[in-house]
Protein backbone atom coordinates (compact mmCIF):
# COMPACT_ATOMS: atom_id res chain seq x y z
CA UNK A 1 0.00 0.00 0.00
CA UNK A 2 1.23 3.40 -0.91
CA UNK A 3 1.39 5.88 1.95
CA UNK A 4 -0.53 9.07 0.31
CA UNK A 5 1.97 11.41 2.35
CA UNK A 6 4.99 10.22 0.21
CA UNK A 7 5.87 11.25 -2.85
CA UNK A 8 4.42 8.62 -4.87
CA UNK A 9 0.89 9.16 -2.79
CA UNK A 10 0.89 12.41 -3.74
CA UNK A 11 1.21 11.81 -7.09
CA UNK A 12 -1.44 9.10 -7.33
CA UNK A 13 -3.63 11.35 -5.49
CA UNK A 14 -3.51 14.26 -8.43
CA UNK A 15 -5.71 11.51 -10.27
CA UNK A 16 -8.49 11.40 -8.11
CA UNK A 17 -11.38 13.37 -9.42
CA UNK A 18 -13.96 13.03 -5.96
CA UNK A 19 -14.76 15.43 -3.09
CA UNK A 20 -12.19 14.95 -0.29
CA UNK A 21 -12.01 15.89 3.05
CA UNK A 22 -8.15 15.63 4.83
CA UNK A 23 -7.97 15.56 8.32
CA UNK A 24 -4.91 16.56 10.17
CA UNK A 25 -3.78 16.63 14.04
CA UNK A 26 -1.77 19.40 14.14
CA UNK A 27 0.68 17.24 16.83
CA UNK A 28 0.80 14.33 14.55
CA UNK A 29 4.49 13.05 14.56
CA UNK A 30 3.85 10.83 11.39
CA UNK A 31 3.02 13.52 8.77
CA UNK A 32 4.18 16.84 9.60
CA UNK A 33 2.23 19.73 8.78
CA UNK A 34 3.75 20.65 5.22
CA UNK A 35 3.43 16.62 4.05
CA UNK A 36 -0.69 17.52 4.64
CA UNK A 37 -0.45 20.46 2.95
CA UNK A 38 1.26 18.55 -0.02
CA UNK A 39 -1.28 16.30 0.12
CA UNK A 40 -3.59 18.64 0.12
CA UNK A 41 -2.39 20.53 -3.14
CA UNK A 42 -2.07 17.32 -5.08
CA UNK A 43 -5.83 16.92 -4.40
CA UNK A 44 -8.28 18.74 -6.71
CA UNK A 45 -11.02 19.41 -4.73
CA UNK A 46 -9.97 18.81 -1.21
CA UNK A 47 -10.38 20.42 1.96
CA UNK A 48 -8.31 20.57 5.18
CA UNK A 49 -9.84 20.07 8.71
CA UNK A 50 -6.78 20.81 11.27
CA UNK A 51 -7.46 19.49 14.65
CA UNK A 52 -5.72 21.13 17.28
CA UNK A 53 -3.08 19.03 19.52
CA UNK A 54 -4.48 16.04 18.04
CA UNK A 55 -1.57 13.54 17.16
CA UNK A 56 -1.90 10.61 14.60
CA UNK A 57 -4.52 8.83 16.60
CA UNK A 58 -7.97 10.85 17.35
CA UNK A 59 -8.12 11.31 20.95
CA UNK A 60 -11.73 10.40 21.91
CA UNK A 61 -12.14 14.55 23.03
CA UNK A 62 -11.46 15.68 19.36
CA UNK A 63 -14.67 13.54 18.02
CA UNK A 64 -17.27 15.85 18.54
CA UNK A 65 -14.99 18.78 16.84
CA UNK A 66 -14.11 16.40 13.81
CA UNK A 67 -17.63 15.04 13.69
CA UNK A 68 -19.26 18.72 13.10
CA UNK A 69 -16.22 19.44 10.47
CA UNK A 70 -17.32 16.35 8.67
CA UNK A 71 -20.77 16.60 8.97
CA UNK A 72 -20.42 20.38 7.45
CA UNK A 73 -18.07 19.07 4.51
CA UNK A 74 -20.92 16.32 3.59
CA UNK A 75 -23.39 18.79 3.36
CA UNK A 76 -20.76 21.04 1.47
CA UNK A 77 -20.58 18.17 -1.40
CA UNK A 78 -22.92 16.43 -1.35
CA UNK A 79 -25.00 17.62 -4.39
CA UNK A 80 -28.49 18.86 -4.06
Amino acid sequence: MTDVTSSDGTRLARHLDVPTLVAHGTADPEVPGDEARDLLSALPDAELVSVPGAGHVLPLPHVPLLAEQVAGWVDRTTPA
